[in-house]
């Protein structure tokens, strides 16, 4: 199935699992000229994020209704159904990588991730990140800062990555990763 088809499934098992975080929680998708302007700093391979930013840009974590800003709970407009991460919106990505490259200089082992990793999934201390490096094929990493800082591949591509996301959305089940890996 192509990534385009993915995503267009995985809208509507969000829209039935969780309407709240479709309709009124996640951002709308990024144009192509803004996506142009904020990848440009990058290197390697980003097809992966043009193809997600363009369908939707994150979560929002305040919505207007009637002039009246509403604050969610932040599993109520989570991205997963049994794990609570929030899909990063590309301006916070930087924001993350922008201080990762200031906080590597204390804590050595975030420089493997720096300007490497992309943010695209946060859950308190971890985060599910895209290597941007070209031979790498785009896999996901999973990132934990408790107890100490770690990276461990959790998927070999980002496509197997969208299509475990899709297939715990249809199913109320938890992502494959976080199912067989300890807390």
């Amino acid at each position: 199935m192509k990534r385009i088809e993915i995503l267009a499934r995985l809208e509507m098992a969000i829209r039935k699992r969780n309407p709240l975080l479709a309709n009124d929680y996640l951002l709308p998708g990024l144009s192509e000229k803004m996506r142009a302007r904020r990848f440009r700093k990058l290197s390697g391979n980003f097809q992966p994020l043009h193809d997600l930013y363009s369908w939707h840009d994150g979560t929002k974590f305040v919505h207007l209704v009637a002039g009246e800003t509403h604050v969610q709970g932040i599993a109520k407009v989570s991205f997963f159904p049994v794990d609570t991460f929030l899909f990063t919106d590309s301006e916070q990505a930087f924001g993350i990588m922008h201080t990762w490259e200031e906080v590597a200089q204390r804590r050595p082992a975030l420089k493997e991730g720096v300007w490497r990793y992309y943010p695209l999934f946060s859950g308190g201390s971890a985060r599910f990140m895209l290597d941007l490096e070209p031979e790498m094929k785009s896999r996901i990493i999973f990132y934990d800062d408790e107890p100490v800082d770690s990276f461990k591949v959790a998927y070999p591509t980002f496509d197997a990555f969208l299509a475990d996301i899709l297939r715990a959305n249809e199913t109320g089940e938890r992502l494959n990763f976080l199912a067989v890996s300890p807390d």
